[in-house]
């Protein structure tokens, strides 16, 4: 698994299709570290040292092709309080890792939440995992006879033993820097494009598409840059056009692993979801119907979520030093443009 590193990627991980018992608004318990000992692959924050404690972590997906805010929603154990959620928003199809301790390199990436907690989250030989919104709540129950991660996945048995190391829950991060994607159809034909700010290993990209946005199939290679430090931009062509349609891209190291983007839907209406326009001052809104509009940090914070219906202007002056990620989402589709503050 590769360390975690100072580019500041956006990082995807590859979320289970199986759903867990305990589910609340398409949010999931998905594995649970804890007691990690002997496996360097229990080196969670990746500093080099595998800690019973500070190692340990809880990760939860969203399973939906919406996001989902998360703000308030607290975590709990059979005896109290482990975690509350800031303002927070998890996206579609993806996951966080809520870690007890990190020590790892900063910025810490974003689908870390810390605890900054010295003692140890879990029990060893199993625990409850009580995941509360405020109004609904559901617990998830695992079970391990000398700790280590247990993947929690639905089962008719009802048994929760299938340990895995922390490599499996997804692709570790790679050095690949995606800045845009997005799609639209242009005489009865969709096209893809997206872009690069820096890449390293970058072997292709796979262009994957669903009819429900749940079932995915490859349709395309595009090949990667290899090694650049300069934008790169890439297109692809879908000439099967459906009413509706999802993409996303796998992109592939030249050793093998990989790492999915965020989805994009596209509708054969001829509407265009090329709508965040970027200069090197502002971004421009400009929507045809109602979208909402959600910028984060590069922690994961989301500093801004709202709904505009007309041309809006958001200056980036506004905003603190560092990388931002804008998404808008509308019935037309998703698109998400990065960027970053240097004043």
């Amino acid at each position: 698994m590769k360390q975690i590193t100072l580019l500041l990627s956006l990082i995807f991980l590859v979320v289970s299709n199986s759903y867990s018992q305990c589910q609340l608004n398409k949010i999931y318990v998905n594995a649970v570290l804890a007691n990690p000992s002997g496996s360097p692959g229990f080196d969670t924050d990746g500093n080099g040292t595998v800690s019973s404690s500070a190692d340990e972590f809880i990760q939860i997906c969203n399973d939906s092709t919406g996001d989902v805010i998360v703000t308030g929603w607290t975590i709990n154990d059979g005896v109290g309080l482990k975690y509350t959620f800031g303002t927070d928003t998890i996206h579609a199809g993806e996951c966080i890792a809520i870690i007890n301790n990190y020590a790892g390199s900063t910025p810490m990436p974003a689908y870390f939440r810390d605890r900054n907690s010295g003692s140890s989250i879990w029990n060893n030989t199993g625990d409850d995992i009580m995941i509360s919104d405020g109004t609904d709540s559901c617990t998830e129950t695992y079970t391990t006879s000398s700790g280590g991660c247990v993947r929690l996945l639905a089962a008719t048995t009802n048994t929760n033993d299938c340990s895995i190391q922390p490599s499996d829950l997804g692709s570790a991060p790679l050095y690949v820097d995606l800045i845009s994607f997005y799609g639209k159809e242009i005489k009865s034909t969709v096209v893809l494009n997206w872009a690069t700010a820096s890449e390293i290993n970058n072997s292709h990209f796979e262009v994957l598409k669903s009819i429900d946005g749940q079932t995915f199939e490859p349709i395309g290679r595009v090949e990667g840059a290899g090694n650049s430090t300069s934008i790169q931009k890439y297109s692809f062509q879908d000439k099967d056009v459906e009413a509706k349609q999802y993409y996303k891209l796998k992109q592939l190291d030249f050793d093998g692993q990989f790492a999915y983007s965020d989805v994009v839907i596209v509708k054969s209406e001829g509407e265009t979801i090329d709508i965040v326009k970027q200069t090197t001052e502002k971004l421009i809104i400009q929507p045809t119907v109602n979208t909402r509009v959600i910028i984060a940090n590069q922690t994961g914070q989301v500093v801004l979520d709202t709904e505009v219906s007309t041309n809006t202007v958001i200056y980036k002056r506004d905003y603190a030093n560092g990388m931002f990620t804008i998404q808008a989402i509308s019935e037309d589709g998703i698109q998400y443009v990065k960027w970053i503050n240097i004043r």
